[in-house]
């Protein structure tokens, strides 16, 4: 099964792995270095400021966890229907192959 999948190759495992390297820590650089730095020109938060900041990191986290959340639920709808019932990818792909 792992063989007919071409994302599970040695080539693009190493592919992804590259990505992630170069992605994680730009992200994580920009996390924890530039968005801190931007605060600077502000000086000591006043309380808009600091609620615009909070804000920010309150939407920031929402999204993220969504995304999180509701990713792969998405990508997994059909096998997920299949066990409440509906019909399944899988179970489709077995019938179609059975009756050739």
């Amino acid at each position: 099964m792992a063989d007919d999948d071409p994302d599970a190759t040695p080539e693009a495992l190493l592919k992804a792995k590259a990505w992630i390297w170069k992605y994680g820590n730009g992200y994580s650089f920009f996390l924890c270095v530039v968005w801190p730095l931007a605060a600077i020109p502000f000086g000591s938060f006043g309380k808009s400021t600091f609620q615009l900041w909070a804000a920010v990191a309150l939407m920031w986290g929402w999204v993220a966890g969504g995304t999180i959340v509701i990713y792969p639920l998405w990508e997994s709808m059909s096998a997920i229907s299949g066990m409440f019932g509906g019909k399944s990818a899988t179970a489709s792909k077995a019938v179609d192959t059975a009756s050739a």
